[in-house]
C-alpha cells in the first residue's frame, strides 16, 4: 500500500486520518496479527508504503482494500473501497498503478496507490511422468469464464489405474464417487457462471484402492 490522493474529506477541519484495510476475503492468508495500514492524522493525500505478504489459493477471486478514517471518539468513517480482481496478476504479476476509489452508493472519490507482486507455482506433468503427491487430501478445481457467444462446457474428470495402465474406473460427473469413497465429484455445471471453480474434485489418498497407481 503505497499512498493515497484526493481522499474525502470525512472530519470538520476538511482533512481524514484515512487507513487501509486489507479485507479478510475467502482464499487469501496472512500470518501477521493485523491486515491494515498505519493511520495518517489530517491529510487527504497519505503516504504509507507500507507492505504485506500474504498467501492465497484457488478460493481467491479478488483482493479489497478498504480505506477508513480514524475517529477518536465513536466509530470510524468509511471512505471507500478498491476491489482487484486476481486474474489481473495471471498476466502482469508485478502491477504498480492508481486505483479509484469507490464509496457505497458506486461513486468515486479519491485514489490509492497499490503494488501488487504475485506468483504462483503450478506443477507441470508431462506424457509418461508421474507428479508426486506431499498432501494426504488434495482438491482438483476446473474454472471458466463464458464469453458473449457461449457454449463452452469443461467437464473435471479423474480415470484409476492399475500398474499395467488397465482402467479401474472413472469419477466424473456421471459417476461422481470412487466405489472406495476417496474421490469425490462436485457434480456439472454446464455454464461456468461466477467466480473461483465450477467443478471441483476431491482425493482422500488414504482411503484410494490399494490396486490404483
Amino acid at each position: 500500500v503505497v499512498e493515497g490522493r484526493n481522499l474525502p474529506a470525512a472530519d470538520i477541519n476538511g482533512k481524514s486520518d484515512p487507513y487501509v484495510i486489507i479485507k479478510d476475503v475467502e482464499g487469501l492468508y496472512t500470518k501477521e496479527s493485523k491486515i491494515k495500514t498505519s493511520i495518517k492524522k489530517k491529510t487527504l493525500n497519505p503516504f504509507w508504503s507500507e507492505a504485506f505478504e500474504f498467501t492465497y489459493d484457488y478460493k481467491l477471486s479478488k483482493l479489497s482494500f478498504k480505506v477508513m478514517d480514524y475517529d477518536f471518539i465513536g466509530s470510524d468513517d468509511y471512505l471507500g473501497t478498491v476491489k482487484i480482481q486476481i486474474e489481473m496478476t495471471y498476466y502482469n504479476n508485478l502491477i504498480d498503478s492508481w486505483f479509484p476509489l469507490t464509496n457505497k452508493k458506486g461513486k468515486t472519490s479519491g485514489e490509492l496507490h497499490l503494488k501488487i507482486h504475485a506468483f504462483a507455482s503450478f506443477p507441470v506433468v508431462l506424457p509418461e511422468q508421474s507428479l508426486p503427491i506431499m498432501e494426504q487430501n488434495i482438491r482438483l478445481g476446473v474454472g471458466w469464464d463464458v464469453g458473449p457467444a457461449g457454449g463452452v462446457d469443461l467437464d473435471a474428470s479423474v480415470v484409476l489405474l492399475n500398474d499395467t495402465k488397465k482402467i479401474l474406473e472413472s469419477v466424473y460427473f456421471g459417476a461422481k464417487e470412487s466405489s472406495d469413497h476417496a474421490i469425490k465429484h462436485s457434480g456439472d455445471n454446464t455454464t461456468g457462471v461466477g467466480s473461483g471453480d465450477d467443478e471441483t474434485i476431491t482425493f482422500d489418498f488414504a482411503k484410494i484402492r490399494p490396486d490404483a497407481r
